[in-house]
């Protein structure tokens, strides 16, 4: 049976834990066919996000916890989350419920018609500011000016891969990583499906300026 793997990095992220958990365990019952597994990293929170984190793991085996002796930040995170999984499909997520886990049904369309990337692309991004949003802009306006690689417009960390491609991305070791620069260069056949970015479900962005 193929094992799915969801992975999410968090940082005090206590409101917003529960809801996450619900959300994916709904998903994954949707579909008994695949083995389940959920890698959330706790990137060094200060909250309750370790003892909420645990206490539903000793609950359900199905939740794999890693713990992060220092905040180290979001990509570090994640990538710590990519090596730890063991998915034969595999899906980064922010774990605050912007991207919806839903989407998993497309997802596996797509790697079933044999894509190896899938890219979450926002048509929207609900609950943004303006000046999030013409920052964003210029952030992929100076990027395309600036570098010989292209990135996918409108993406961030929400994808889903093959376990070939999470093998490749693992041997990237230098400390400094930029995934979506990562997946950008590493080929295989990619493509992307479309939704509707939603506003956080609670709790304030991790980002700052």
């Amino acid at each position: 049976m193929k094992v799915i793997s969801f992975i999410s990095p968090c940082y005090n992220e206590e409101k917003v834990i529960d809801e996450y958990w619900s959300r994916v365990s709904k998903v994954a019952d949707l579909y008994p066919q695949y083995c389940f597994e959920f890698v959330v990293v706790n990137d060094g929170s200060q909250d309750k996000s370790p003892m909420i984190l645990d206490e539903i793991a000793r609950r359900d085996k199905r939740l794999k916890v890693v713990h992060l002796a220092a905040n180290v930040g979001h990509q570090i995170a994640l990538f710590a989350g990519i090596e730890a999984a063991r998915g034969d499909i595999n899906i980064t997520i922010d774990i605050d419920l912007q991207d919806p886990p839903e989407l998993l049904e497309q997802f596996l369309l797509k790697i079933n018609e044999g894509y190896q990337v899938v890219h979450g692309q926002r048509t929207s991004r609900d609950g943004e500011t303006v000046f999030k949003l013409m920052t964003a802009k210029a952030y992929y306006r100076i990027l395309s000016i600036t570098s010989s690689t292209s990135l996918v417009r409108d993406c961030a960390d929400f994808r889903a891969f093959t376990k070939e491609v999470r093998e490749v991305i693992i041997r990237y070791q230098e400390k400094h990583k930029y995934l979506r620069g990562i997946f950008a260069i590493i080929g295989f056949e990619q493509t992307v499906i479309q939704y509707e970015r939603q506003s956080r479900y609670a709790g304030e962005t991790k980002y700052s300026l």
